[in-house]
């Protein structure tokens, strides 16, 4: 398989395609704490064409990525709504996650996560020490997150 430069046109444009759906994703979920389905669809479906067009890894792993991210995602929202009673994800963040796997794969999927979940929690922190009131039950736009660390796993892949 010969993997497309980072530096071609095509990677290019669909970057630039993905980015501008993410500004969409945290202007909306800052705004409405949801992610449209739209825009998931979207960044699932040019995750699968730049598969296709870039080789950096097979369709059928970035649609197999999707559905083990959607899947790893969906059981924590269960978990987490069993435990606590309380809706702790949102579906469309996990619909963004099994998109973004599309983009990225299944085995960068753990540091997207990871990155999200950091980049939330300093901005959790930073909120605390300009007096916001935070709490176990505050609400949380995740998606600003999930696309920053997107975003940032496709660069570093690329």
């Amino acid at each position: 398989m010969v993997v497309t430069s980072a530096l071609d046109p095509s990677a290019i444009a669909l970057s630039v395609a993905l980015a501008a759906i993410l500004i969409v994703v945290v202007l909306v979920d800052v705004r409405e704490m949801r992610i449209p389905d739209a825009c998931n669809a979207a960044i699932l479906a040019l995750g699968l064409l730049a598969c296709a067009v870039l080789h950096h890894q097979t369709v059928a792993w970035g649609a197999l990525s999707a559905g083990a991210g959607f899947l790893a995602m969906d059981t924590i929202r269960v978990v987490y709504w069993k435990v606590r009673n309380v809706e702790g994800l949102g579906r469309g963040d996990i619909k963004f996650v099994a998109a973004g796997a599309s983009w990225i794969g299944l085995e960068a999927l753990p540091h997207m996560i990871l990155v999200a979940a950091v980049i939330a929690l300093f901005w959790q922190f930073a909120a605390a020490a300009r007096g916001r009131s935070i709490s176990m039950t505050t609400a949380v736009p995740f998606g600003p997150f999930l696309a920053c660390a997107l975003w940032a796993v496709w660069l570093t892949k690329a």
